[in-house]
């Protein structure tokens, strides 16, 4: 099986709930069904 790699590049700020904290980061369950639904995009 072949392997695909590749690397995001952030063009914009993370919107985040917890924004004014350090260390806050983003969730796998906020981003993947977004990331999902662009990849499979009709």
């Amino acid at each position: 099986m072949d392997k695909l790699e590749f690397t995001l590049k952030q063009h914009t700020p993370i919107i985040h709930f917890q924004h004014d904290q350090d260390g806050a980061t983003l969730r796998a369950t906020e981003v993947k069904p977004k990331l999902d639904r662009f990849i499979i995009k009709p």
